[in-house]
């Protein structure tokens, strides 16, 4: 038996026009009664690589008639598009008590390899994905290449960038932060339901975001590695504070974002407990990178100054102040010790850099900027490294950046700061606020690059001595149809220099 192209395909891969011309049918046994339609509404993505590991995920969407049943699910994974040769496979379930969320951890995988996977129900297949494993750890790649992306508010128009990201066959996905957004106001595109207060409407959100097409294709065309920000949760929020203070029942509304974070993305780290989530992790890209993922959320020691921007307020800068956490923070420190990989990646949210230009007259207390002394320990730590060679990775200000991270006197750089860019906050043209952004290149040491006027994401490839930037962007996402282009290129060299390309 075999299934046709179109039907297997659709919405997932694009295969290259030769090769076979049908998929071969699921082997996977599926218990359960048949389904009519497809279920499978809000696509396939595979996440959380390792070297012979990878997290798959779909979700289902049910007829009220099974809306509160658990339904069987089979996952295979082949070593070709066409499922000819299937290295693993098996059957799981699609809890209710999850939402219908699936997600499998599927071990044994080759190193280094592209791999397709799909999910099966008794009737119905669901679109192709695409994945890659990671190198071996004791492989050194010859070069990685990867996407990053963050900031995806659906009121401010189309995921364009998502499709053209997905065309760029990358290894790999980073998304910073801020995947779905939690206010309801009039935009290009509308939220479906009301601001999400609970499990059930964040869960509403999140399938609204997952339908959007264009976000499917990215997410089925590479694995994803992602860390949140504050809109998954509620805008510019830390720990259990908001900038509006207390909030009612915010510590029940942050498990339940959290919860639903949990369910609906393709990572690895389960709820810790009833409130938190472990979401701080390690990814090892052979001897090539090593890359810390950031949670710089949920163990905030509080929001300085209220978490606002403008001038600094008398009780900034205390030392006991954290925007990681002790044990995050110890965490990171180890790792960052014990590497001896080519290139250090922190994949975070806010902005590292040293932005404070105006002896504390005008700063951003949601970025590291409001926690002086936890990034002093950072830079205490980079600078004694054998060698400068950390990149950190940034969302949240809805324009791209790049900066080598200085010390205020100094020249020799502690890290290269790379800011993506958004995928649609800020809406086609941008918000206007990042021309003041721009002005500061050149003005502020070591603040080489800046740009707010389009939406996009940032490409980058790394090899043992190099690493290429190139912030590309789209030229409106008001309709379908918006254009790529390079806006500009950048390689980063061994001591974290720089030059513009």
């Amino acid at each position: 038996m075999t299934v046709s192209r179109r039907a297997a395909l659709a919405g997932g891969v694009a295969l290259a026009a030769c090769g076979p011309t049908s998929v071969v049918a699921p082997r996977v046994k599926v218990p359960g009664p048949s389904f009519t339609t497809s279920p499978f509404s809000f696509g396939v993505a595979s996440g959380d690589p390792l070297a012979d590991a990878m997290v798959l995920w779909t979700a289902l969407e049910l007829d009220a008639a099974r809306a509160g049943d658990d339904v069987a699910v089979g996952y295979e994974v082949a070593a070709d598009a066409f499922f000819d040769r299937v290295l693993r496979s098996g059957v799981t379930t699609a809890r209710a008590d999850a939402g219908h969320t699936v997600k499998v951890d599927v071990g044994g995988l080759p190193a280094a390899t592209q791999l397709f996977y799909r999910f099966v129900v008794p009737g119905q297949v669901s679109a192709i994905g695409r994945t890659k494993t990671l190198p071996a750890p004791s492989a050194t790649p010859g070069v990685f290449r990867f996407g990053i992306g963050s900031c995806q508010d659906f009121r401010d128009g189309l995921f364009t960038a998502h499709r053209h990201a997905a065309a760029e066959g990358f290894d790999a996905f980073f998304f910073l932060g801020d995947f779905i957004y939690e206010k309801n106001a009039a935009g290009v595109r509308e939220h479906d339901s009301p601001e999400p207060v609970d499990l059930a409407g964040y869960r509403a959100r999140y399938a609204q975001y997952r339908r959007d097409p264009d976000l499917q294709a990215n997410f089925a065309s590479c694995p994803w590695v992602m860390t949140w920000d504050d809109h998954e949760v509620v805008n510019d929020y830390g720990g259990l504070e908001t900038p509006a203070g207390a909030l009612a029942g915010f510590p029940a509304r942050r498990a339940a974002a959290y919860r639903a974070y949990a369910e609906w993305t393709p990572i690895r780290p389960a709820l810790a407990d009833d409130s938190s989530l472990l979401l701080h992790r390690a990814f090892t890209v052979g001897q090539l990178l090593d890359v810390s993922v950031l949670d710089t959320r949920q163990y905030r020691s509080r929001l300085v100054c209220g978490g606002r921007s403008g001038a600094a307020c008398p009780d900034r800068g205390r030392d006991d102040d954290s925007l990681l956490g002790v044990s995050q923070r110890d965490w990171l420190f180890e790792r960052l010790r014990a590497s001896t990989a080519a290139w250090n990646v922190l994949a975070q949210q806010v902005v590292f850099s040293d932005f404070d230009i105006a002896s504390g007259a005008f700063l951003n207390h949601d970025q590291w900027d409001g926690y002086p002394a936890e990034r002093t320990r950072v830079l205490d730590v980079l600078d004694a490294l054998p060698s400068r060679n950390t990149v950190v990775l940034t969302g949240d200000i809805h324009l791209g950046a790049l900066s080598r991270v200085l010390r205020k006197g100094t020249s020799r750089a502690s890290a290269v700061e790379v800011v993506t860019n958004s995928i649609s906050s800020g809406g086609s043209k941008g918000s206007g606020n990042g021309a003041v952004i721009e002005g500061l290149v050149g003005s502020v040491p070591g603040f080489l690059y800046a740009y707010e006027g389009a939406r996009g994401y940032t490409a980058c490839s790394v090899t043992p001595q190099a690493w290429q930037v190139d912030f590309r962007v789209v030229d409106q996402i008001d309709t379908t149809g918006g254009a790529l282009s390079t806006h500009a290129s950048f390689e980063l060299q061994r001591e974290l220099l720089v030059r513009r390309r």
